[in-house]
């Protein structure tokens, strides 16, 4: 279980990094010349696909066990990590409480985005379900 929870560790710092370094550079240089949502329409696959493929990387280079409870330990703990990174951006990096920023997940627009979170903590067990049917 411990090599579950450290690739979990692993893998929410590292796209959790991936998606700071893009969402600066969304903001800062690509959505002025192109708009913020044409921009957010690409980065949110790029995304996606980095988070796959680094769950896969993780799953076989970490050796986490081929099990369901672990596959979901990882998601989880990867989870937990990439929503703290984001309260503590909001609430230090642009200044909104904590409360603010948790109310913005109970708006339309902060649901659709939970979704490609969620779908990210469930990569390491979807990892799983493709091992098993293509075995």
């Amino acid at each position: 279980m411990i090599t579950a929870l450290r690739a979990g560790l692993v893998y929410g710092s590292g796209i959790f990094a991936l998606g700071f370094l893009l969402g600066s550079l969304r903001e800062l240089w690509l959505a002025p010349l192109f708009g913020r949502d044409a921009v957010v329409l690409v980065e949110g696959p790029v995304i996606l696909l980095a988070a796959w493929l680094f769950a896969w990387w993780l799953v076989r280079g970490h050796g986490v066990a081929a099990s369901a409870s672990r596959r979901l330990a990882m998601g989880a703990v990867a989870f937990v990590v990439l929503m703290l990174g984001e309260a503590a951006v909001a609430v230090f990096g642009f200044g909104r409480t904590l409360a603010m920023h948790l109310a913005t997940y109970a708006t339309t627009q902060g649901m659709l985005e939970m979704m490609p979170q969620v779908a990210f903590a469930l990569f390491p067990l979807l990892h799983l379900i493709r091992e098993r049917f293509t075995a």
